[in-house]
C-alpha cells in the first residue's frame, strides 16, 4: 500500500508520454517535406474550401484547406454528416466566413496534386470538435 501513490505516478507519467502534443506546422512546409511528417500527428492550419456533397473529387466527407497557395484535402471515414452535423456546419460556416481553422491529424498520402490529411480534431473559434465522433444511434420502441 505504501508503493501505490509511486506506482499510480509512474504509470500516469509513462502513459501522458505516450500520447505527445501534435507537431505544429504551415502547410507550405508540411508540402514541400511531406515524408518528413510521415507516421506523426500533425497540426495545420488554413482557410477552408468546401464544395458540399456536389464536391466529388473524394470518397470520403471532407474539405479543402488552403494556406500559402498551397492545398492539401481533409477527411473523416468516421464522420456522417447525416447523423451528426455540427462539423459539417463548422466547415461551411468557416468557408462563408473566410476564416482558418486548424486540423490535427495524419498525413496519409501525398504527390503531385492530391495530398491527404486524415482528421482527428478541427478546432475554430476556441473550440475543439473531434472529427471521428460518431455519436450512439437513436432508437426508438414505438
Amino acid at each position: 500500500m505504501r508503493h501505490l501513490p509511486l506506482t499510480l505516478t509512474v504509470t500516469l507519467l509513462a502513459w501522458g508520454c505516450a500520447f505527445p502534443p501534435p507537431r505544429q506546422t504551415s502547410l507550405p512546409a508540411l508540402l514541400s517535406n511531406p515524408r518528413e511528417f510521415a507516421h506523426q500527428r500533425i497540426e495545420v492550419s488554413g482557410l477552408v474550401e468546401w464544395g458540399g456533397k456536389g464536391h466529388q473529387d473524394f470518397e470520403y466527407w471532407h474539405f479543402h484547406l488552403k494556406q500559402g497557395g498551397e492545398e492539401i484535402v481533409c477527411y473523416s471515414e468516421a464522420y456522417k454528416y447525416q447523423v451528426w452535423a455540427a462539423i459539417d456546419q463548422l466547415i461551411r460556416r468557416a468557408a462563408a466566413e473566410g476564416k482558418a481553422l486548424t486540423v490535427v491529424g495524419y498525413l496519409v498520402g501525398w504527390g503531385p496534386g492530391r495530398s491527404v490529411l486524415r482528421a482527428k480534431w478541427i478546432r475554430y473559434e476556441g473550440r475543439t470538435y473531434d472529427a471521428e465522433f460518431v455519436p450512439p444511434a437513436v432508437s426508438a420502441v414505438l
